[in-house]
């Protein structure tokens, strides 16, 4: 029975590792879908325009939250959805963002800070959608996070845009589908112990003939019967 249990945990901790490993993988995945095609549904031409603060009073800009919302409305899990813009410096900033909150809504122009390799990526050839590898954290809370380019006709970068899913909605949903995997481990387990318990039955009551057997030779009891299972 302790093999089989061993066994058991043996494989519920690798099945749990591997789903693990698996569902993020998927989540990335889908984050980077979902971001290719909110990127497609900017307009670029439109968005170029917005370089100030004070654009935000703008039709453009207006015209831009809305479709940042409407692209976050139709993404299941995500928190924010914003565009970012990267100086001839270096610096990376916010341009427009789709949050409705003003303690969480970043203006024109605002400096970003918790930059990560990923997203610096993000705006370097071959442009491409891609998303953070591990969770990170900045002052809005931790996130995974993915990237896609906005170009214009001429194939330039104008910006990226960003999506935050949040780490407690990425681990709900890793959760669930692992207490599954669980459930199916245990019941491996249970049924495997049960079996055991069967075999073990079915082996003792040879064993115990077996061991009279052998007592009554050992002790010249020649004359008793030797039963002959076939």
């Amino acid at each position: 029975m302790a093999i089989v249990l061993i066994s058991c945990s043996v494989l519920g901790i690798n099945s749990f590792l591997s789903v693990q490993k698996f569902l993020r993988e998927g989540i990335r995945e889908r984050l980077v879908d979902t971001v290719q095609i909110g990127a497609l549904l900017i307009d670029v031409d439109q968005h170029a325009r917005i370089r100030t603060r004070a654009d935000e009073s703008s039709d453009a800009y207006r015209q831009i939250v809305t479709r940042l919302r409407e692209i976050r409305a139709r993404s299941k899990g995500i928190r924010f959805v914003y565009t970012l813009r990267r100086t001839p410096e270096g610096t990376v900033q916010f341009v427009v963002d789709g949050e409705e909150d003003p303690a969480n809504k970043s203006s024109v122009g605002e400096v970003y800070e918790t930059r990560t390799p990923t997203m610096l990526k993000a705006f370097e050839k071959p442009y491409r959608a891609l998303a953070e590898e591990t969770f990170y954290t900045d002052k809005w809370g931790t996130f995974l996070s993915s990237y896609a380019p906005l170009l214009d006709r001429n194939g330039n970068l104008e910006a990226v845009l960003g999506m935050d899913i949040t780490a407690d909605a990425v681990l709900a949903y890793e959760r669930h589908y692992l207490w599954l995997v669980v459930g199916a481990a245990l019941a491996v387990c249970v049924g495997g112990v049960g079996l055991g318990f069967m075999a073990a039955g079915m082996l003792s009551r040879p064993l115990e003939r077996l061991t009279q057997d052998l007592a009554h030779i050992r002790n010249l009891e020649l004359d008793t019967p030797v039963e002959v299972q076939s």
